[in-house]
């Protein structure tokens, strides 16, 4: 019963020296680190100023004139249609002043419709049987009565800015 007791307590002891011991090492190998001075300016109060010459370099004909043109047609990813647009904000960047700009490609896996009658893509619910309990539409009524839906934006005048 002594030895038990004893054994305890060391243990007890052995444990409360160890998460000293640690304490103390994790206490003085604390790295020193001094911030980079970019990253000080960058956590640094705002500049008015700044804020100012951005507002005041901003033409809401400019904002109006990129959201039509990259509204007016539709550009799924990874069609010709996307590629023309990345090329147009690209020389767009180029002719602002930009000192360089790429378009890199992505190799990813895209899920066209497809336009063969019986591969139409679609969604199933399923039975445990197998049997089909609701299917999607292949195809939905046009939005715009035209028979094509328009832009994202371009009828919206909620996000175009106004006019000075």
């Amino acid at each position: 019963m002594e030895s038990n007791r004893i054994a305890i307590g060391a243990g007890l002891i052995f444990l409360f020296l160890g998460l000293l011991v640690g304490f103390l090492i994790g206490w003085f190998s604390k790295p020193t680190l001094e911030l980079p001075e970019s990253y000080k300016n960058a956590i640094s109060d705002e500049d008015p100023q700044i804020s100012e010459r951005l507002l005041a370099a901003m033409d809401p004909t400019n904002i109006r004139n990129s959201l039509e043109y990259l509204t007016n047609d539709p550009h799924v990813a990874g069609t010709i249609e996307s590629y023309q647009q990345a090329q147009w904000v690209k020389q767009q960047w180029l002719d602002q002043g930009l000192d360089s700009a790429e378009i890199i490609a992505y190799k990813v896996l895209l899920s066209y419709p497809s336009d063969v009658p019986g591969e139409e893509n679609r969604v199933q619910l399923l039975n445990n049987d197998g049997s089909v309990e609701f299917e999607s539409q292949l195809k939905e009524k046009p939005l715009d009565p035209k028979g094509m839906t328009a832009g994202y934006c371009r009828h919206s005048t909620r996000i175009l800015p106004k006019e000075k």
